[in-house]
């Protein structure tokens, strides 16, 4: 009986050693999951940042002005639907980068341009259509951003449509200011 009682204690005594000797293991201890573990176990997540500033980062960033709010307020955007309308795009002029990127799809033209030629280039454009719809069909502008000009139709865009005409336009923002102007017909945005 002797030797089972020493074997049990030495059983002990093993178990206390190796508790004690995990205790004092560089980087682990009792109270920290190992690295395995903490994947596996862990309940708290560190919490990630949130971006308050621009839901979208725009595919043209704006360095002058800084834009001075995450996306244009509602009467900005209905000024400029009256814009499209109208053609007279003077009003966008204080609501626009220095240099705004104008893509007149299917032609050469034209790249980043300063503000008031792009928005003459632009404005000569819509003067020669009709007919905007500002209300797409969500089905058709979320193909349109699956092939080769999604970049020109991203979330937080104005997009219009000329049903008549066979055309469309966006006016792509950062923050609140105007970045870009795109010009395609339909038949091109699916491409």
């Amino acid at each position: 009986m002797r030797s089972s009682t020493q074997r049990g204690l030495l059983g002990v005594v093993i178990v206390a050693t190796t508790i004690a000797l995990t205790g004092c293991a560089p980087g682990i201890s009792p109270t920290t999951p190992t690295p395995s573990e903490s994947a596996s176990t862990s309940s708290t997540a560190i919490p990630l940042p949130t971006v308050t500033t621009r839901p979208v980062a725009s595919a043209f960033p704006c360095a002058q002005p800084t834009p001075t709010g995450a996306l244009p307020t509602p009467d900005e955007l209905e000024n400029y639907r009256a814009v499209i309308v109208s053609a007279n795009t003077q009003p966008m002029s204080t609501h626009a980068c220095e240099t705004v990127t104008v893509i007149f799809s299917g032609s050469e033209c034209c790249g980043p341009l300063d503000r008031d030629n792009a928005l003459v280039q632009w404005g000569d454009w819509l003067g020669m259509k009709s007919d905007w719809n500002f209300s797409p069909d969500p089905a058709l502008v979320a193909e349109w951003r699956t092939h080769a000009y999604a970049q020109y139709v991203p979330e937080g865009a104005l997009i219009a449509v000329s049903d008549s005409g066979g055309v469309m336009t966006s006016v792509i923002f950062d923050g609140n200011v105007i970045t870009g102007l795109f010009v395609a017909t339909l038949e091109e945005m699916t491409f």
